[in-house]
């Protein structure tokens, strides 16, 4: 994201982004005793290193650079701004903070280099975590997914989503953050937004229908023997009543 100021005559841009999408822009940099220093690769390795060692401990590094006039080009890089996100290296080190047993991570860009064959062989033999996903790969997934046998559940929040929470068997949709296009097409709304709340939601799930499945049981078993002879009576009549109803009458 950039915006533009001016100031008099002259223009400055600031943009906040992707490391990756905004340090090959750079040609300088500021130095610590804020004078602006040609841009070199050695630079670059360092930035990237320490980009990296953030993302490791599950923060979404982002880059902020600044420029001169309105052009998103030879910018100034100005250092790292750390926020959670899902970062491929931050979604690694969320699911190991978490206990997520996963084989392999794989970007949306990833998923973009396989066909629906490779994709549905990976989910079959691998766990795989998903990281920086477009709404139209997720439905891809989860396609993927169902054509394997699986159930799936899917969350969204934004118009988007909707056709990835209309395809799942479960679709999730944020309460708070949510649009209210995604709560209308999802099978379950987050009140809260808590990821939590499913495990709860969950629980009490399985509580319902199992206590539906005994009254169930308990009904058809103390139900059945009174009703079965109401049933029978009117295919088994008495023969003697079948009898005198034949008798001529005089």
């Amino acid at each position: 994201m950039s915006t533009v100021y001016r100031d008099g005559e002259a223009v400055h841009l600031f943009a906040k982004g992707a490391l990756e999408a905004l340090l090959p822009r750079c040609t300088s940099y500021c130095a610590v005793d804020a004078s602006r220093k040609t841009m070199c690769d050695e630079v670059k390795r360092q930035v990237s290193e320490r980009a990296a060692v953030f993302e490791d401990q599950a923060y979404r590094v982002l880059a902020m650079v600044q420029g001169e006039g309105d052009g998103e080009e030879s910018l100034t890089f100005l250092g790292l701004m750390m926020i959670t996100g899902d970062n491929p290296r931050t979604a690694a080190a969320i699911a190991a903070k978490i206990g997520l047993v996963f084989d392999r991570v794989l970007t949306g860009l990833d998923l973009e280099r396989m066909s629906d064959e490779e994709l549905a062989k990976v989910l079959e033999d691998q766990d795989v975590l998903f990281a920086r996903m477009a709404s139209s790969q997720k439905l891809k997934v989860a396609t993927a997914l169902q054509n394997n046998g699986e159930v799936v559940a899917m969350t969204g929040d934004g118009v988007n989503d909707v056709p990835a929470l209309k395809k799942a068997d479960i679709g999730i949709a944020m309460g708070l953050s949510g649009t209210e296009v995604a709560k209308e097409a999802a099978d379950m709304v987050l009140l809260d937004d808590n990821f939590s709340s499913i495990v709860t939601a969950i629980e009490e799930g399985r509580t319902v229908y199992f206590n539906t499945k005994k009254f169930v049981t308990y009904f058809l078993a103390s139900n059945i023997p009174e009703i079965v002879p109401c049933v029978l009576q009117f295919f088994f009549k008495d023969s003697t009543a079948a009898d005198r109803d034949s008798d001529p009458v005089y």
